[in-house]
């Protein structure tokens, strides 16, 4: 905890500048200090996305942020040691990843709060942390990236910190874009071209922005015997979203299953009689009150004459 309240707390080159000369080890730094932040910020959380939408997308956000944390600070402590020079630092050797290690600190810091905000029911507030834990984790990077190479009088004191953000940026983006294309291999389902394929055509499209726990209701004309397939996405892939169907008397005869909270529902219906039905959507709990997130909402109906019609 101390070494959390001087990174914080310190937003001076001195301190920046004394952690080169440091004697404690990598090892060190990653067991005893950036592994146990790590687990703060993830291990109730974890366990609560995984009580939403099971381990495996909850491990694979871990991995995520695994990833991101504590083998970006090895990766941009390379990188930084091989640029200093250039910019008119000198190189640190191996405890350049203990600089980015503690540069990670704010970040951490930020998740835990803004978890513990979202629970208490201030998710707005722990969004706004989550923000100022980013700004300021910038800024320290901008104070400690030339204190701890020692950028001379001749140093370039704007470039080098900003060439390492960008590259930062870009690596984040990377690992995020590979955890994303996994997710959706393992998890996700390309359900409209699934349903194209299978031979349904499109009758009707919707796009709306609901809060969360925002019930909408939709009336729809059904004939006997054909098969009708609905399909109702949520842009927010955790989102809890829920579509049923019910006749005149309001009596529910088809629905999903309410257990599925990936954000992605579908819905085969083949009405016993031709009427009025009615169809329910909606979003469960995304997080806080003020969050919102993009529905799609897909209606299609199986026709062995008709060609498959092109999505909107």
């Amino acid at each position: 905890m101390d070494r959390v309240s001087d990174v914080l707390t310190r937003p001076n080159p001195e301190f920046w500048g004394s952690l080169a000369r440091e004697k404690r080890s990598n090892v060190t730094v990653l067991f005893a200090y950036l592994l146990p932040l790590l687990f703060a910020a993830w291990g109730f959380r974890a366990v609560y996305i995984a009580e939403v939408v099971g381990w495996g997308p909850a491990l694979m956000l871990v991995a995520d942020s695994f990833l991101a944390v504590v083998v970006l600070s090895f990766v941009l402590g390379a990188i930084a040691e091989g640029m200093a020079p250039r910019f008119g630092g000198v190189r640190q050797g191996a405890a350049c990843f203990r600089l980015f290690a503690f540069l990670q600190t704010p970040v951490l810091v930020a998740m835990i709060l803004e978890f513990l905000f979202s629970l208490a029911g201030a998710a707005e507030v722990g969004s706004f942390l989550q923000i100022a834990g980013l700004m300021y984790g910038v800024y320290l990077l901008w104070i400690g990236l030339p204190a701890f190479f020692q950028l001379g009088p001749k140093g370039n004191f704007i470039a080098f910190p900003m060439t390492i953000a960008i590259i930062w940026f870009l690596l984040r983006s990377l690992i995020m874009t590979g955890v994303g294309f996994t997710y959706q291999k393992f998890y996700g389902e390309n359900l409209l071209q699934e349903t194209i394929d299978a031979g349904y055509t499109l009758r009707s499209y919707s796009r709306d922005e609901m809060p969360q726990h925002q019930v909408k209701a939709h009336r729809l004309q059904l004939s006997e015997g054909t098969t009708y397939r609905f399909v109702f996405l949520a842009r927010h892939n955790l989102s809890n979203i829920d579509l049923s169907i019910s006749d005149e008397t309001g009596a529910v005869v088809e629905r999903d299953d309410p257990m599925d909270q990936n954000g992605s529902v579908v819905v085969d219906f083949t009405p016993a009689s031709t009427g009025t039905y009615f169809m329910t959507t909606e979003v469960g709990d995304l997080g806080g009150p003020s969050i919102r997130t993009e529905t799609l909402l897909y209606s299609f109906m199986k026709s062995k004459k008709s060609a498959p019609s092109p999505l909107p």
